[in-house]
């Protein structure tokens, strides 16, 4: 789990100071080493390096390898492949031998062995860049469903690839310029965005979508390919009865998560006393009593963290004691009151590098907790919710309609942008996020099974509480109210953020804006803020004024480089 950047330039030297400036822009989502390659002086690419698997120099990137032919290959990568071990094996009865003990050395043997094609042979998350130098061709793939980011462009007929849109602002001669195309649409609906579009909010500068590759040839053609469609890796199991799918369903999940506790260095998870993140916690705890002798499976110290809101609706604390209680995790609590300072929103906002309806600090502050508590791994529920139908709303779609509403919601809708947030904010302080239900044989069953396997008898996640019946505590296995992970925006607008307001409020990008002119009264505003006078029933104005406000901030930040001082986010 990294950072990676890269430039080619095919008619000319790569510049040497331009790459180690784009690498070390990403430094925060790997504080534990850097990486230059740039043997062919045509190619340059760069990694910063947070160590999961195998801590020694050995398992450093950009990571040279030479295949059994005699080929040879570098590849720079951010990400994990879990399934490496089994992986390895193959491989070796081919005549692979390794020198690390990485998953980055048995990705670069796989795509040497299989090319593309490989890809398909991958559990995990990824970002990465492969130059077969014998064919001085490069390789960019983004995994399946877009949990690693990976972002291009291509600029004075040289091509520059990175994990985080702020990268680029490091580039010489780089042009801050606002896509203005997309602001309508982030306005509308900004978490429908990052799913639904190639483009970003810097003008020329593109996401490589999930589940797609670029391949960059040595003449400098760039073809772009989508090599994943879940649809196409599904099946009909409606004949197959609800007990046998949620045994199915059990085995998967469970495996997904074991799979994902390889780990050389300690692991944790973020907590809420919900049915997802304890469905994880709990066989965390049971693959440990079980597995104990597991192949590169962590068996030490496990311990959840909560975001906490005392005498708040979002709080959850009660919840996730009680769950913490009876599968005997440790938890930290964590409370943000007091964070929402202005110099930390726009913090925030130069972490998260794109338009939210909300403000992700007591996420970014429970991964900073987990760092600081010396854990790099948290393994996390996150993608429940849109695999499974786990908000009220889904409840009175038909049934016939689900699948496809959950379709496109995991694919093109509220996924991706919570995908994206939570990658921001837990890089930001060095931390990876695995997510067992994101794995892939996990997600192709789910689509493949009916919709009352995921609503049904006025049960969200039909599926996943049947097939944690005895392994999780009973209490949050039939808990039925869904609480949102998001910052108290009422309270908020009512105290912290009063400042920020009108700071932006005031500026000439607020004022002179074109998209909604003078229509809202920033006066009422302003005066309901400090009257105190925002209530629990303005949430859907306040998302959508917050998003106004962001959008306005991330203008101020990115285009105009009002607050350069953010660059450190540390």
């Amino acid at each position: 789990m990294c950072g990676i950047a890269g430039i080619v330039d095919l008619s000319r030297v790569v510049d040497l100071d331009e790459l180690n400036r784009f690498t070390d822009a990403l430094q925060h989502r790997g504080p534990d080493g850097r990486g230059i390659w740039n043997t062919d002086p045509r190619f340059g690419l760069g990694h910063r390096r947070l160590s999961i698997l195998d801590l020694s120099d050995n398992g450093a990137c950009p990571l040279e390898y030479e295949a059994p032919s005699g080929a040879k290959s570098v590849i720079t990568y951010n990400g994990e492949v879990y399934n490496f071990v089994e992986l390895k094996k193959e491989l070796e009865g081919l005549g692979h031998r390794f020198k690390t003990a990485t998953d980055t050395e048995v990705l670069a043997a796989c795509l040497a062995q299989w090319g593309k094609q490989g890809l398909n042979k991958l559990n995990g998350m990824w970002a990465f860049a492969f130059l077969d130098r014998s064919q001085n061709t490069l390789l960019l793939s983004r995994d399946r469903f877009g949990v690693k980011p990976l972002y291009y462009a291509i600029q004075n007929n040289k091509f520059y690839f990175a994990s985080e849109l702020k990268a680029f602002t490091a580039l010489k001669g780089f042009t801050r310029e606002l896509n203005e195309a997309l602001v309508p649409s982030y306005i509308s609906n900004s978490q429908a965005i990052e799913g639904s579009t190639e483009h970003t909010l810097f003008k020329d500068v593109y996401k490589l979508m999930p589940g797609h590759i670029i391949v960059l040839t040595a003449n400098g053609q760039i073809v772009k390919e989508r090599w994943w469609n879940t649809r196409e890796n599904t099946r009909d199991y409606s004949q197959v009865s609800a007990l046998e799918r949620a045994s199915i369903f059990r085995d998967l999940f469970i495996d997904a998560t074991r799979i994902r506790m390889r780990s050389d260095v300690p692991v944790g998870c973020s907590f809420s006393g919900g049915i997802d993140s304890t469905a994880v916690a709990s066989c965390i705890k049971l693959i440990q009593r079980n597995n104990a002798s597991a192949e590169r499976t962590y068996q030490g110290p496990f311990s959840g963290f909560l975001s906490a809101f005392p005498g708040d609706p979002l709080d959850e604390t009660e919840f996730a004691r009680l769950a913490a209680d009876e599968i005997q995790l440790e938890l930290t609590e964590n409370q943000t009151k007091g964070a929402y300072t202005t110099e930390s929103v726009l913090k925030n906002i130069w972490v998260m590098e794109d338009i939210y309806p909300g403000i992700a600090i007591p996420v970014a502050e429970n991964y900073r907790a987990i760092r600081d508590a010396g854990i790099k791994v948290s393994i996390d529920g996150h993608g429940s919710d849109e695999l499974l139908g786990g908000y009220a709303f889904y409840l009175p779609i038909p049934i016939g309609n689900l699948n496809n509403t959950l379709y496109h919601q995991f694919h093109q809708g509220l996924l991706p942008s919570i995908l994206r947030n939570y990658d921001r904010c837990s890089m930001a302080s060095g931390v990876e996020v695995r997510m067992p239900f994101m794995d892939f044989r996990l997600v192709s069953f789910a689509f493949s099974c009916p919709d009352s396997d995921k609503i049904g008898n006025g049960y969200t996640k039909s599926i996943l509480r049947a097939s944690m019946a005895g392994i999780m505590p009973e209490a949050i296995r039939t808990r039925r109210n869904k609480i949102g992970f998001n910052s108290p925006l009422p309270a908020l607008f009512n105290d912290d953020l009063l400042p920020l307001l009108g700071l932006i409020t005031s500026t000439s990008i607020w004022k002179e804006n074109p998209w909604w002119g003078n229509s809202l009264e920033v006066g009422e505003i302003l005066k309901k803020a400090r009257t105190r006078s925002w209530v629990e029933s303005d949430w859907p104005t306040l998302l959508q004024l917050w998003t106004l406000v962001n959008l306005c901030a991330w203008i101020l930040t990115f285009i105009e480089n009002k607050f350069p001082q953010l660059g450190n986010t540390r």
